[in-house]
């Protein structure tokens, strides 16, 4: 295994999932697969919780838990919220894939860089709560990196850029992210009903997101204020988890557009929130954030689609 640092954005270390408390548990509605060394470990729990959880998996394929009900809920996750995994055996019982989420991992020449994803809740209201600009820092390092390669170093200094241009706050949100892609020499000529098509074709996870999106044709961006800070911030936050979540891509044309794209999604739903409320609340923008998340960053075959 190769040995480099780690670095994260400045909200990471504070991350703590809300388990019990979360209006959105992660532990349904998703496939769970079981990793090897994970699955090997649950054949040796014995008595009868190890027959709960050998009779809770299948190994059809990658081994994977059984979901229950029209919820699709992990056999593990009590009536309280919470993991019978957990409880019984500690965090480490958890297979890689619930040890990770919500997080995402991007391997460079010189680092590995971890982040948040929005599709949580927990994570969400960490992400676009933050009042102060983003900055990213060094978790860990063993002094052994490897060198920065020259493509990696030209990714982080077109970040670097964009970066300063998206918390540049003298401007609102809405000239930043143009300034943004005019550095990377695009410009998003898509109107917004041809954006809001292009989600509606996408495989749906929850209906709901069917519902916010059949209402955006209605968004009317002017209402977001240019001197409204809080509003001007969690648009801010947002576009600097897009920039940081696919910093691999960012020489892409069809990143850079597909961060456009889910950028003006976001916007349109803000709009809206404020439409009918007046106001742009971070509990609404975080449950906005995490559908579009959900729906977009976690469907394998949505991400290929929408960059295509």
């Amino acid at each position: 295994m190769k040995l480099m640092k780690t670095v994260v954005p400045d909200y990471y270390p504070d991350f703590q999932c809300k388990a019990g408390r979360c209006r959105h548990t992660c532990c349904a509605g998703w496939e769970i697969d079981i990793d090897e060394e994970t699955f090997e470990a649950y054949k040796r729990i014995g008595g009868d919780f190890g027959k709960r959880l050998s009779a809770s998996v299948s190994t059809d394929g990658v081994p994977h838990f059984i979901l229950q009900g029209e919820d699709e809920r992990c056999p593990m996750l009590n009536d309280d919220g919470l993991c019978d995994l957990i409880i019984g055996y500690g965090e480490e019982a958890l297979c890689q894939i619930c040890a990770d989420h919500p997080r995402f991992i991007n391997d460079y020449s010189d680092r590995t860089e971890i982040g948040l994803g929005l599709c949580c809740e927990a994570a969400g209201e960490r992400i676009l709560g933050k009042r102060d600009k983003v900055r990213l820092m060094t978790l860990s390092d063993d002094g052994q990196a490897e060198p920065i390669s020259e493509w990696d170093r030209s990714i982080f200094e077109l970040r670097d850029n964009l970066t300063g241009i998206l918390q540049d706050r003298r401007f609102p949100m809405m000239e930043r992210m143009r300034k943004a892609l005019a550095v990377c020499k695009i410009e998003d000529s898509r109107s917004l009903k041809q954006l809001i098509e292009i989600f509606h074709n996408l495989e749906r996870l929850d209906e709901t997101w069917t519902d916010k999106l059949s209402g955006l044709d209605k968004a009317d961006l002017s209402l977001l204020s240019d001197t409204d800070e809080c509003e001007q911030t969690i648009l801010e936050q947002f576009a600097i988890y897009l920039v940081f979540r696919y910093s691999p891509y960012l020489k892409s044309e069809k990143a850079m557009l597909s961060i456009s794209g889910i950028f003006r999604i976001f916007e349109a739903l803000c709009a809206n929130e404020k439409r009918k409320s007046g106001t742009i609340a971070l509990s609404a923008a975080v449950e906005n954030a995490r559908l579009l998340s959900s729906e977009v960053e976690y469907s394998d075959e949505n991400v290929e689609r929408f960059f295509r």
